[in-house]
């Protein structure tokens, strides 16, 4: 009995170890590479957006008389909007090692951000490294990554996606 028993431990040792979850998160060194902003296929999506919500708003003004008078500072707010669209310029690195790095020019001002990232099937996560200074986690944003490029919705206040294509 004790020989049929370790005979069957042995056998079923290949089987055990051999059981991974090939869809588990995986750093793929293929998708590893510079992807940049892709402002023309977000530029109609985010400025009609943007153009809604302004509208949104001024509709939702209590009387006539102020609709009109903050019209001139709706129309203000859509040309100061599209010159920050306009001036977007945003690089992500995906590292091979697992590391990503986003550099550059966005709506707020200057940007850098930095963390790791690992890919499931098409979705890819980036794990952001806590600010400085502090003891809370990294922020997470799940993203796409389908044919070289990456679709993300990194804040939920911003209007529509992000569009990453490989440089």
């Amino acid at each position: 009995m004790t020989r049929f028993r370790t005979i069957f431990l042995l056998a079923l040792v290949p089987l055990l170890t051999g059981c991974g979850d090939d869809r588990e998160p995986r750093r793929d060194p293929t998708v590893a590479g510079i992807y940049v902003l892709d402002k023309e296929a977000m530029r109609g999506p985010w400025l009609d957006a943007y153009d809604a919500l302004v509208d949104r708003r001024l509709a939702g003004l209590p009387t006539a008389a102020r609709r009109a008078k903050d019209r001139s500072a709706a129309a203000a707010a859509k040309t100061k909007f599209r010159g920050q669209f306009e001036a977007l310029n945003v690089t992500l690195v995906l590292g091979a090692d697992g590391s990503w790095t986003l550099n550059g020019a966005a709506l707020e001002g200057r940007i850098t951000r930095r963390g790791t990232w690992t890919l499931k099937e098409q979705q890819l996560t980036l794990v952001a490294e806590p600010p400085s200074g502090t003891q809370a986690g990294g922020s997470v944003t799940p993203a796409v990554f389908q044919d070289g490029v990456i679709s993300m919705r990194p804040e939920p206040h911003l209007p529509e996606a992000m569009i990453f294509r490989r440089r």
